[in-house]
């Protein structure tokens, strides 16, 4: 995942670092300048790792008279 720090840099790290993560963890990412600002507002994104999928939906609908 993606985490945007209070100073607008961002780092990833995984689900489980950032629900341990404390303050004082953010006050290090702070102090030493750890992350990179994301010019690209979709850096990210689904939309730059969407994969093509070979998936066929086969719906049969069937039309009834009232």
């Amino acid at each position: 995942m993606i985490y945007q720090l209070p100073t607008g840099k961002i780092i990833e790290i995984s689900l489980e670092q950032y629900l341990e993560m404390s303050d004082d963890d953010v006050e290090y990412f702070i102090a030493y300048e750890i992350g990179e600002y994301a010019e690209d507002p979709f850096y990210g994104s689904i939309f730059y790792n969407q994969k093509k999928s070979d998936i066929k939906l086969d719906i049969d609908i069937e039309l009834t008279e009232d």
